[in-house]
Order: C-alpha cells, then sequence, then structure tokens
C-alpha cells in the first residue's frame, strides 16, 4: 500500500486483498500484474492470478490521521469471485472505523459488488453503504459501458464513478441503459423540458478517462476524451483526464499553444482514426488528418507517459465530485456522544448529518457524555457504518 500514490485521482491505495484474473479487453495489459513478483511494499506476492487476502494490512487507514481519498484494492479487485464475503466485511469494518476518509472502490464486477454491498447492510443493520465509500466501474469501451454501469446505478452508494482507463473506442454514456428502471439511456442525466436534469438521482457522479501505459500500450484518439468531456460538460458532472498513456498525437495545444512532443530518435508512430483502425508506422489512409477528414486520422507517437503528459486541449482537467461530508482536520480528534441507553448514541452535530442515520431519528438520548471512539470501542460500543454514531449491541 501507498501513503503518497502515484495514481493522480487518488492520495493513497490500500491493498488488503490482491490479486486477480482477466475479464475483458482492458485487462490486456494489467499494470498490476506487470509489477508481480517485485515484492513491492503493500503490493502482491507470488502469482497474480492467486487471489491473496493480507490480514496484516487491515488497520493502515486508522493510523492514517489525516484524512485521504484511498483507493482499495489498486493491486487487484475486492470483488473477484475466489474473494470470501468475510474478508470483504473485514475490509467494510474498517472503513466505517476510519471514517475520516474517503475509500474509493473500482471494479469489473459490478454484479458481486451488489450483492456484497447488500448482504452486508443486511448483516450490519445499517439503511445504505455509508457517505465515506464511493463505488465504480471500469468501462474501457462501449460494451463494457453498457453491461457495468447499469449494474453500478442499480447499487446505493453517495458517489457513484467510472473509469473509462484505458480508453480502447469512444465511450458514449448518453447512450447507456439504465438497469431495471426502464429508463432509456443516459447515465450522466435525465431528460427534462429544460434540458438535461440531475435532481432525480442515481446517476454518475464522476467520470475518469485516460490512455494506457506500461509495454503494449494502446494509442488513445484525441477525439475520444474529448467526447467524454463534452458528455460531462453538459450534465454538470466533474470531468477528470488522467494521461495521455504511452502515445500522444503529433500536435497537440500545450499552456503555450501547439506543441509537438518530444521524440526520441526512431520513435514507433502510427496513424489511428475514430473508430480505433491503427495502422503501424504506416501512411495508409487518404492523405488528410484531424478535422479535414472523414474518419479523422491522426498521427500517434509513442513517447511515453511522462512526455506525452496530461493536457488535453491546452488544459489539466483534473474535476472532482464535491464532498457531502464534513472531514476532519489534521490532528483533530473525533468526539462522540455516548448515551447511558444501551441502544443509542450520537457523534458531535459538528460531524453528523442527522438525516443519514436511522436511529437517531428513532431513538432518544438520555444523559450524555462526550468520550472519543477508542474509549467507546473498549466499551463495547460499535460505530454505526452509516454515520459513526455510537450504539451498545445486544
Amino acid at each position: 500500500m501507498a501513503d503518497r500514490s502515484l495514481i493522480e485521482w487518488c492520495d493513497a491505495t490500500w491493498n488488503p486483498i490482491t490479486g486477480c484474473t482477466p475479464v475483458s479487453a482492458g485487462c490486456q495489459n494489467c499494470y498490476a500484474k506487470r509489477i508481480e513478483g517485485r515484492n513491492l511494499p503493500g503490493h502482491h506476492i507470488g502469482p497474480f492470478d492467486k487471489i491473496q487476502f493480507h490480514p496484516d494490512r487491515l488497520d493502515q487507514p486508522l493510523r492514517w490521521k489525516k484524512p485521504r481519498r484511498i483507493f482499495v484494492c489498486s493491486m487487484g479487485d475486492l470483488f473477484h469471485e475466489d474473494v470470501l464475503h468475510e474478508w470483504i466485511e473485514k475490509v467494510f469494518e474498517i472503513t466505517r472505523r476510519a471514517h475520516h476518509h474517503t475509500y474509493m472502490f473500482l471494479t469489473k464486477r459490478p454484479v458481486a459488488m451488489k450483492h456484497h454491498c447488500l448482504r452486508w447492510l443486511n448483516n450490519s443493520l445499517c439503511a445504505d453503504v455509508p457517505s465515506n465509500i464511493w463505488l465504480g466501474v471500469t468501462a474501457e469501451n462501449q460494451e463494457m459501458a453498457d453491461d457495468r454501469i447499469p449494474v453500478l446505478l442499480d447499487t446505493h452508494a453517495e458517489k457513484r464513478f467510472v473509469s473509462i482507463e484505458p480508453m480502447l473506442e469512444l465511450v458514449d454514456l448518453t447512450r447507456v441503459g439504465r438497469n431495471g428502471l426502464g429508463i432509456a439511456g443516459n447515465a450522466l442525466a435525465y431528460p427534462s423540458m429544460s434540458g438535461p436534469s440531475r435532481s432525480f438521482g442515481d446517476l454518475l457522479d464522476w467520470v475518469i478517462c485516460g490512455g494506457e501505459s506500461g509495454p503494449g500500450a494502446r494509442p488513445m484518439h484525441p477525439d475520444w476524451p474529448r467526447g467524454i468531456r463534452k458528455q460531462c460538460q453538459a450534465a454538470g458532472v466533474p470531468f477528470f483526464f488522467k494521461q495521455w498513456g504511452e502515445w500522444a498525437p503529433q500536435e497537440f495545444k500545450g499552456p503555450h499553444g501547439t506543441v509537438r512532443p518530444c521524440l526520441k530518435p526512431n520513435a514507433p508512430w502510427g496513424v489511428l482514426d475514430r473508430q480505433g483502425n491503427w495502422s503501424r508506422e504506416t501512411t495508409a489512409w487518404n492523405g488528410k488528418i484531424g478535422k479535414d477528414s472523414e474518419a479523422g486520422e491522426v498521427y500517434m507517437w509513442r513517447v511515453g507517459k511522462e512526455a506525452a503528459g496530461c493536457l488535453l486541449d491546452g488544459r489539466e482537467w483534473k474535476e472532482f465530485p464535491e464532498m457531502t461530508r464534513k472531514m476532519l482536520k489534521e490532528g483533530e480528534e473525533m468526539k462522540v456522544w455516548i448515551s447511558d441507553n444501551p441502544t443509542i448514541g450520537r457523534i458531535d452535530r459538528t460531524y453528523h448529518d442527522k438525516s443519514d442515520c436511522r436511529y437517531f431519528r428513532k431513538v432518544p438520548v438520555f444523559r450524555k457524555k462526550l468520550i472519543d471512539l477508542s474509549e467507546a470501542e473498549k466499551r463495547g460500543h460499535t460505530p454505526c457504518s452509516n454515520c459513526a454514531a455510537i450504539w451498545e449491541e445486544k
């Protein structure tokens, strides 16, 4: 695990479970599998296709006092079919104990994610997934977007997001069906008389996209991320452009105008059109380029991830969803109200949105006193996974 992750959209990674097996085209050049056997701290040990549970890593978020956006299981898939539910419950338990962090769960197996979330909610007697857990799916092409996003939208979560990385073709999120709701299309907004509307919920809250890096990386056409950005802007959804990856267009806009990537001698190149047809080191096309061509062919050069950078049309796009709960400041101690009534307690109002917690509404609090979370746990109290309120289980 890493306290300072190189993954641009998170602050840290946490890998209590590692290992995975391929399920779709996006797995072809898996970065996690590529570094197997290197014995890096917090990463996978041994063959990557062997799912491993690491109990010694479970308490890492408890030791991080400053709130972080944590990518959970960056070196595997938490919802792989070989992961036991009791392991997943232990991971969820840490997320509610270390509730000052935001946890990002990203999977290629949304059906399993939905099943495990529902099972965990039933076992923990909570009404919904806690607000500090964001659920997401990977959708590298339109087929996977159509398959995975509807299941994600049918899974209750405070924030839902999609990672279109590696981006292998143009993806239209406005034509993604909605699972079981009888509503055709658009995972970003509902149609209305006044234009796209997001007032009904159950939509994507965030979109990440980026090109592929590493050996065997496939190029990404510039119009593909532009298309996603346009869809997000029309619906008012935060858009995060992570990287070009190994390949960059021959010319692209930088902060000081149009630039060309720094090419190495004999750098590989090719021509890519909007449909994803790739002609490596050949000009088997109509001789036009970009907007002058119906197919939109562009030269792509392999310059490496660092040189290609993350500028799209002259600027970075690193937008995040708004945080819906107040985060603790660094070094600030979480205090909770504990009641002598053995069924219910509540957190200090500074950090508690009472609308989130059904226990707060149902049972009154008597003879309150202020203690910290560690002391509450010593007394045998259990934190509510939805709002961090404390009550004693009988």
